[in-house]
Formats: C-alpha cells, sequence, structure tokens
C-alpha cells in the first residue's frame, strides 16, 4: 500500500513497537522489506544494531539495502563516520585501504570532557546530572571502562569531568592538562 504512493525514500527500522530499543534488529525483515522496495523507484534505508562501519558493510551486503541510519551507534562514539568512505567502497566490493584506526581512550576522554564543556555552555538551566549517560557512552570497549562510567556517573561539573580523567591511567599522548 505504501509503495503505491510512490514514496522518493523509506527507511525500515528493524524492531517493533513493542521491542522499543530491546531485542535484535531483524535484519531478515528488513532484507525481505528491501526485495519488495528494490522492484520500484524508491530508496530503502535500513536501520538497527549498526555500531561499526563493519556492520554496516555486512547489513548492505546481506539485505541490499541503498543505504543505512546510523543512530545509536553513533553515540558516544562520533568517530564511526570516518569510516564512511571504507564503508562505501566495501559495500561496492571495491578494494579500499585498511579502515581508520581505533580511537584512543585519550582521544575519547578529551572528546568527552569538550562535549561536557559545550553541555554547560548551553544547557540554559538543564542539570549537569543530564550528561552524565551521554559522557558513559564514550566509556565502552576498554580496561576500566566500568570504573570509569562509574565515576562519571557522579559528577556535576565539566571540572569534576576532568578530575576523573585526570586520575586515570591513560596512555602517555594524552594531554594531561584536561582542566
Amino acid at each position: 500500500m505504501l509503495l503505491e504512493e510512490q514514496p522518493e525514500v523509506i527507511a525500515i527500522h528493524g524492531r517493533t513497537l513493542a521491542q522499543r530499543y530491546r531485542g535484535q534488529a531483524d535484519w531478515d525483515a528488513i532484507r525481505r522489506a528491501a526485495k519488495l522496495v528494490r522492484e520500484t523507484s524508491t530508496l530503502v534505508l535500513g536501520n538497527g544494531d549498526l555500531g561499526a562501519m563493519s556492520d554496516v558493510v555486512q547489513r548492505v551486503r546481506e539485505s541490499r539495502v541503498h543505504g543505512v541510519l546510523i543512530g545509536r551507534g553513533a553515540l558516544g562514539n562520533p568517530w564511526i563516520f570516518r569510516a564512511t568512505a571504507w564503508a562505501r567502497q566495501q559495500c561496492a566490493m571495491l578494494p579500499t585501504a585498511a579502515p581508520p584506526p581505533a580511537v584512543s581512550v585519550g582521544e575519547r576522554c578529551q572528546v568527552a570532557l569538550e562535549h561536557a564543556r559545550y553541555f554547560e555552555g548551553l544547557a540554559d538551566g538543564v542539570q549537569f546530572q543530564a550528561m552524565r549517560k551521554h559522557l558513559g557512552w564514550y566509556c565502552h570497549g576498554f580496561p576500566g571502562a566500568a570504573d570509569m562510567r562509574a565515576r562519571l556517573f557522579t559528577t556535576t561539573t565539566s571540572g569534576d569531568v576532568a578530575q576523573v580523567f585526570a586520575t586515570l591511567p591513560l596512555e602517555p599522548s594524552v594531554d594531561r592538562s584536561l582542566s
């Protein structure tokens, strides 16, 4: 019925309303829907559980969608988009260079602190506690991440955030003058 209206683009999320943010996105359902849509001039985009560009490549190849939407995969990971050109080449099965290198813990901390400072500058009366969940998203996939999250969830200012980062054992290249 929707395709009869000839939309330019359809985005398909791989979860039901009842699932909300839980469970795995159903990329098989996205693939089946994409097959129907691809018989038209409508572009089809898939969405769900895309936390890395390697996930994007795998899902595009399997489902044959024209593209993807990345939501939660970018929370605390704005670097995901550094590999966009690499992913496009991979999806097209073109020879590519290696993907961009992983982001260091130090860079994660520096960007998280910058984010906290921007939040304070733009919050307009919103309490700093609202920033804590964002800080937690930066802290995944490295040794000591759970401890770092726990400490960040008690912060009330960007100054507190800087103090947490200053006490962590980070690689030598990290700028310790974060505060």
